[in-house]
């Protein structure tokens, strides 16, 4: 449905934890279905190519207990001191 055109989606998490990489990725998807919307407004694209949405949440254990939404805390390894 683009036809000869690309979006890409770019996102570069320096210092990740589960947060910041499901930021990054439920971010990407709200910048593409931004891009479409320009798209669509403008009429270089007669339907949207987004079949569903994205979003993400990261998930663990951490200290033998099940975590939602890590911290770096507990989505980095022990460093031995």
């Amino acid at each position: 449905m683009l036809g000869e055109r690309q979006i890409l989606i770019d996102c570069d998490v320096i210092q990740a934890d589960g947060g910041t990489r499901t930021a990054a990725i439920t971010g990407s998807f709200v910048a593409l279905h931004d891009a479409v919307g320009v798209l669509l407004k403008s009429r270089a694209l007669g339907a949207t190519p987004i079949v569903d949405h994205v979003a993400a949440v990261s998930v663990g254990v951490y200290e033998g207990m099940p975590v939602l939404d890590l911290d770096y805390a507990e989505d980095s390894p022990a460093i031995p001191t």
